[in-house]
């Protein structure tokens, strides 16, 4: 009789093993299943979502850069919080690589971005999503470095959404839609001597220290162009400066308004004096 009930024990705890097996493999089963479906789902969130950048007549570098993209395709793109942005750049002679913070400020701090605007496919501006940019809409996304960025050839954005699309953009500098007058070499490295032809190119100089350009003029930071000059058939080197850009490849159309910005002082930095520019 006692091995009858022993026999019995053994039989029960079989079972009980075996129920608990197959509970297991159930629960593993479905967990595995849960698994592949959401990995299905990720990946076609992925393969519907698509950025493009979207280049634009601006000049990201300094402190504050500014770029804008597009949702191209299916999948509506927001959570900003879990995105990833990381931007490589090269500041004061270093390569630095610094990863950002989101913030929902209108304007972010050091080593933050945020998104600044967004535009619905008409172009007027998205008031109701704020916080979603929908497929066909554009987005300006604003970032603040702790230290300027310059002028790199190197230089670039790197943009990873919460679902996994990844675009690279790239911060070299070049103004497409503008010039800029520059110094020899460019971007400066220090003080030079008076030249009378410089190079009007797209690359922002990315130098934040002005430089004495003519030492051979006075002692005094940036380029003198001494009073009197006659207009376009100066001669004299010392009352004007001339800028040119390198051959064209094509004509260039000027088609619209033309914007100059022009920084300039009185001789000696004065403060007291007037002067005028035509």
């Amino acid at each position: 009789m006692a091995n009858l009930i022993i026999a019995i024990a053994a039989f029960a705890v079989l079972i009980t093993g075996a129920t608990s097996f197959a509970r297991s493999w159930l629960y593993s089963a479905s967990s595995n299943a849960s698994a592949y479906s959401t990995a299905v789902e990720r990946e076609g969130e992925i393969r519907r979502t698509h950025l493009a950048h979207i280049a634009r007549c601006e000049t990201p570098l300094g402190t504050t850069i500014s770029f804008a993209i597009a949702n191209t395709c299916q999948t509506s793109l927001q959570n900003f919080t879990d995105w990833d942005i990381t931007v490589f750049y090269e500041s004061d002679g270093s390569q630095l690589a610094t990863r950002l913070l989101y913030t929902d400020a209108a304007t972010p701090s050091a080593n933050e971005w945020t998104v600044s605007q967004i535009l619905q496919p008409n172009g007027q501006d998205e008031v109701i999503e704020r916080d979603v940019i929908n497929t066909g809409e554009e987005a300006t996304i604003v970032i603040e470095l702790a230290s300027a960025a310059w002028a790199a050839g190197l230089n670039r954005l790197s943009v990873s959404t919460d679902n996994g699309t990844t675009i690279e953009v790239g911060i070299s500098g070049d103004n497409n839609c503008g010039y800029y007058l520059n110094n020899f070499p460019t971007p400066p490295s220090g003080d030079t001597t008076s030249q009378a032809d410089l190079p009007l190119g797209i690359a922002f100089p990315g130098q934040p220290t002005l430089y004495n350009y003519d030492t051979d003029r006075d002692s005094a930071a940036g380029r003198l162009i001494s009073k009197g000059g006659s207009g376009a058939s100066e001669s004299d080197a010392t009352k004007y400066q001339n800028w040119q850009t390198s051959a064209l490849s094509e004509d260039l159309e000027i088609n619209g308004t033309a914007i100059i910005d022009f920084w300039a002082a009185l001789k000696d930095f004065s403060t007291v004096l007037a002067g005028e520019v035509t």
